[in-house]
């Protein structure tokens, strides 16, 4: 499972290999696993459901359902059957006529990155030893998940990067170009004859104009190569 999970520096791939092995390993009938937002839970992956999922494709799932936010908050798997329902008188449950529910947190360090929600329609379906191996499945996913988050914003930084040293380049350009030009009608006496000393001034920055010009062509090199 560890190598599946590092194999791919994907969020979304991560989030599908966890609860595919969670719905292999723990018989569950239907399941998703998704990131923690303020809002509540972005699905990420989803296995079993129809059309119970349909108000959530654009949405996240509200924290206010049983499980979710308990998990969330207190960091640790929550489990529920069909009489803790009835006693609480929501009779929640996303697939329909659920028997049990466990969620599990997803942790990274000292914060809850995503949950794993599965529902079963048995009874009695959740085992100690299948509790104990999704919440070891959440802390090994956990990591791979954190190193696809990092590997995704090192991504978006090293793109603004490349747009902003391209975007620096062409605007650099058309000034550099402008004050070549006239430097250059100056020292060739366009406008008026110039002396010795401001002929040497004009040629110095004549130079300067035309390193900077290569230095440019160089940023412009790298961001081609880069691409």
């Amino acid at each position: 499972i560890d190598r599946e999970l590092n194999a791919s520096l994907d969020v979304s791939r991560s989030m599908e290999l966890t609860l595919d092995w969670a719905m292999r390993q723990s018989g569950a009938d239907a399941g998703l696993v998704g990131i923690v937002e303020e809002e509540g839970i972005r699905i990420m992956a989803d296995q079993g459901y129809t059309n119970e999922l349909n108000p959530y494709r654009n949405k996240p799932l509200p924290l206010e359902l049983p499980g979710l936010k308990s998990a969330v908050e207190d960091e640790d798997t929550q489990q529920f059957s069909r009489d803790d329902f009835l006693a609480a008188r929501n009779g929640f449950g996303l697939l329909r006529d659920v028997q049990g529910q466990v969620v599990i947190p997803i942790r990274r360090e000292d914060d809850v990155i995503g949950v794993l929600f599965l529902e079963t329609l048995q009874k009695d379906a959740w085992a100690s030893d299948t509790q104990a191996f999704l919440s070891r499945l959440t802390d090994h996913a956990a990591i791979a998940i954190a190193n696809a988050q990092l590997f995704t914003q090192v991504q978006a930084a090293d793109l603004a990067k490349t747009e902003f040293v391209s975007q620096v380049s062409h605007e650099l350009k058309n000034p550099m170009t402008s004050i070549r030009g006239y430097t250059d009608l100056l020292i060739s006496g366009a406008v008026g004859d110039i002396s010795e000393a401001q002929e040497n001034f004009l040629a110095t920055i004549r130079s300067n104009v035309t390193r900077m010009t290569t230095i440019v062509g160089d940023l412009a090199d790298i961001s081609r190569i880069e691409s």
